[in-house]
């Protein structure tokens, strides 16, 4: 399973030196971060990732959520790599196709340019 989050894990330690007769440690110490209580726990919950965290509507312009389910040449990563369910995949691929239209995101690679004025695309119509 593809790991999905919102922010940036915080991976928080603090160096520890320790001193005895005729040694010295030196050990990294996991440390609490300021975090702690605001983030969300996922392990014990059912459903598709996005369902957990309650997202249930996403936008062509939720950029750094919808590039998540990109693989590296502009493609849709498959439905039973992200877990996504029925629904949510169906509206994770529909955004994924208007920010691509729009030009937020890059198209996959080989998709045929239909003129030289996609590059003056300024605006962005839904239908």
């Amino acid at each position: 399973m593809r790991q999905f989050s919102l922010t940036a894990p915080s991976y928080l330690r603090e160096v520890k030196r320790t001193e005895t007769e005729n040694q010295i440690v030196i050990e990294g110490v996991k440390i609490n971060s300021e975090r702690e209580g605001k983030v969300l726990n996922l392990q014990n919950r059912n459903g598709c990732p996005l369902c957990r965290i309650g997202v249930y509507f996403l936008k062509h312009t939720d950029i750094l959520i919808i590039s998540q389910f990109l693989n590296s040449d502009g493609s849709v990563v498959p439905q039973h790599i992200t877990g996504l369910c029925n629904k949510q995949h169906f509206r994770v691929v529909r955004a994924i196709a208007l920010a691509q239209r729009a030009g937020l995101i890059p198209k996959k690679s080989g998709t045929p340019v239909f003129g030289g004025w996609e590059k003056y695309n300024t605006y962005f119509k839904k239908y």
